[in-house]
């Protein structure tokens, strides 16, 4: 049995705007090809995918995709939100405390004895970003520009590993900023990776790390009330957007149930997964990687069938056309004649109207909102005596996932149920 992703390419009929692209249709014969090895002397072939494909052989299927419990509890917690509920949150206190003061005061460890306490305030919208291959600074710049806090899951070192010395392979774990050294030092890096590491680590940089400043909703701009969610007239915010480094990915999917967008690499899972819990995502890739154009060509289809998608994407050659420098981005609310967009290729616009749809729809969102609400004007001990007391999203029932309203893939085989049939199958055809 040959089951992943990818075999949707080698099984799956192509659709017909697959065929009338070239360029498409040479990266889905590039993909098929790549599958097909792996799904060499194989007698069932599933491909995984959050659309649906008809297939060219009758021994393979097209399933829904594999979703963690855990996302699937937090797609339920949202669900939960959007429909004016209060706030479900962790069961682990530990995790709990972590995430609040990350979004509260900026940083993972902090001393609750020398912070003052979280107060009615005004906070910006909040956007996940993870990025594969090291390449997102430009994009974090430009969600900075449209006001929001960026969470930014950095790869490469995690304090956790380092701390846990059963851990196969620790011995060899070198701190992130010890390893950037020596890879500096030998001069490893062309420039890329390198020049994004030090603009995402230099401490202290205005535009990436705000301070609290007094300011009432009255002094405020519309377009600062607007992008800002009021929780109070007297209250104080952010002058300057955030952008907060976090070191352990595992806080991920917690962070997503409070999150209004996620900005990633266009892997199929994410897709999957931002498509089941109805969290805006825009999904960047690099022209030369077929599978994650293919991926973002296929949401986009989806878009089209199904409008409540909130899914967008663009390459990130189409992202730098469209917004070349630093602070190049304007929100459309702002713009003046000079900072109007100017004539662009194609793909840039493309990325232009994907990137402000997205923005868009992340300003429609009440989900952080009610999190932040939840932490009001608590102190750190009222906050946690607050989770005690609320509803943990992470033991959300089973009977109750089975039981939420539009499941996107509710019309697609599950590849576990495809897999008991054909081991039924073999032991039938062995007696």
């Amino acid at each position: 049995l040959a089951i992943s992703h990818g075999q949707i390419f080698n099984v799956g009929k192509k659709p017909d705007w697959v065929l009338e692209d070239a360029r498409l249709n040479k990266a889905w014969d590039r993909q098929g090809w790549l599958n097909r090895k792996a799904a060499l002397f194989s007698s069932w072939q599933i491909g995984t995918d959050f659309c649906y494909l008809e297939t060219k052989h009758p021994s393979a299927i097209v399933a829904r995709p594999p979703l963690r419990p855990e996302v699937m509890r937090m797609a339920v917690a949202r669900k939960h939100v959007r429909g004016g509920g209060n706030p479900l949150v962790v069961s682990d206190a530990q995790v709990a405390q972590r995430m609040a003061n990350l979004l509260l005061y900026g940083q993972e460890d902090i001393n609750q004895d020398k912070v003052k306490p979280y107060e009615s305030t005004l906070h910006r919208k909040v956007v996940l970003c993870y990025f594969r291959d090291h390449n997102g600074e430009m994009i974090i710049d430009a969600l900075l520009q449209a006001g929001f806090d960026v969470l930014f899951f950095e790869t490469g070192y995690n304090k956790k590993y380092g701390e846990d010395p059963n851990r196969f392979g620790v011995k060899w774990i070198v701190k992130e900023e010890d390893r950037l050294k020596l890879r500096e030092e030998v001069q490893f890096d062309s420039g890329g990776m390198l020049q994004h590491r030090r603009m995402l680590q230099q401490d202290g940089q205005a535009e990436f790390h705000g301070e609290v400043v007094g300011l009432t909703m009255n002094q405020a701009t519309p377009s600062q009330r607007r992008r800002l969610s009021a929780a109070s007239v007297d209250a104080t915010f952010v002058s300057t957007p955030r952008m907060i480094r976090v070191a352990d990915r595992a806080l991920f999917v917690p962070f997503m149930s409070i999150a209004d967008g996620i900005v990633a690499s266009a892997g199929s899972q994410l897709i999957s997964e931002c498509i089941y819990a109805n969290v805006p995502l825009l999904a960047l890739y690099r022209t030369n990687d077929d599978e994650q154009v293919l991926n973002v060509e296929l949401s986009r289809q989806e878009r089209v069938m199904r409008r409540k998608i909130p899914i967008y994407g663009a390459s990130f050659e189409n992202f730098h056309a469209a917004y070349p420098t630093k602070k190049s981005y304007v929100r459309r609310s702002n713009r003046t004649t000079s900072s109007a967009p100017k004539l662009q290729p194609s793909g840039a616009k493309i990325a232009r109207s994907e990137f402000e749809s997205f923005v868009d729809k992340v300003d429609e969102s009440l989900v952080s909102n009610a999190y932040f609400q939840q932490q009001m004007p608590r102190t750190a001990n009222e906050t946690m005596a607050a989770w005690h007391n609320s509803t943990d999203w992470q033991n959300i029932s089973e009977q109750a996932i089975s039981n939420a309203e539009d499941d996107p893939f509710h019309d697609m085989p599950d590849a576990a149920a495809i897999i008991l049939e054909i081991i039924k199958e073999v032991q039938k055809d062995a007696e």
